[in-house]
């Protein structure tokens, strides 16, 4: 296993053969320490894509679900345009879980404080906004996530 260039672990010393006879299992740490698991999720499943859907969950615009990669919450949901986004399924505004499930709306409103997004992550509706000094919607859309389709 390495980390940059880095061994951490010698492969070599874990006793592998291409005799199965002769092969070791992992040791327990593998599957057991939460530090290995972070490793894997760096090192492996955040440096490619990974399946949360199908498109047709998606099929029409304001479709959307919600779904957990690993510990974070994401939604994923078809925009006015027919564009599939996705982003972090939390408020910008106090960290308030925005969708659950699946269903359709025209917008994304906050349940907390009613913060709105459109269905592209743009915040367009905080209450009295104009009453904070320096405020700025456009500092506080969606944190988008990553979207590939095939």
């Amino acid at each position: 296993v390495l980390r940059g260039t880095e061994h951490i672990v010698d492969p070599f010393d874990l006793g592998f053969s291409a005799d199965s006879a002769l092969s070791k299992s992992l040791p327990a740490q593998f599957y057991t320490d939460p530090s290995m698991f972070d490793r894997e999720r760096e090192q492996i499943f955040f440096r490619s894509w990974i399946f949360v859907g199908h498109v047709s969950d998606v099929a029409a615009v304001g479709d959307y679900f919600t779904t957990s990669v690993f510990d974070q919450s994401v939604v994923v949901v078809r925009g006015n345009k027919g564009e599939i986004g996705a982003f972090y399924n939390v408020c910008r505004h106090r960290g308030h879980d925005l969708l659950c499930d699946a269903g359709r709306v025209a917008r994304i409103t906050c349940p907390y404080h009613a913060w709105t997004y459109t269905l592209d992550g743009t915040l367009v509706g905080v209450r009295n906004a104009d009453q904070v000094s320096q405020f700025s919607k456009d500092d506080y859309s969606l944190s988008p996530v990553g979207v590939e389709t095939l």
